[in-house]
């Protein structure tokens, strides 16, 4: 029991680490189209991700800095460009 409870939220916090990483990464490469409430979904993932473990929130600075790179890759307009940024920097204002 004690390797489970150390195990668990380990790949939890592996597996939503990739689908927030590589979501934002496919965004910024033009795979997919990623709007606003997708990109809160992935905030949500990410938000998850370090409840479930701790160290997760040194990482942070990586989905930040793929949101500044997608703001400043992006076309749209000025609400549209840094809405995923600020998406992911609210959901870190506990």
């Amino acid at each position: 029991m004690l390797w489970d409870n150390s195990i668990l939220p380990d790949s939890i916090y592996g597996s939503l680490f990739n689908i927030v990483l590589f979501g934002l990464l496919g965004h910024l490469l033009g795979c997919w189209r990623l709007t606003l409430g997708r990109s809160t979904g992935l905030a949500a993932l990410w938000e998850y991700s370090v409840l479930t473990r701790d160290s997760g929130l040194y990482f942070s600075v990586l989905p930040i800095m793929l949101t500044i790179a997608i703001a400043i890759r992006s076309e749209d307009r000025f609400a549209l460009r840094i809405g995923h940024l600020l998406v992911f920097v609210g959901t870190r204002a506990e």
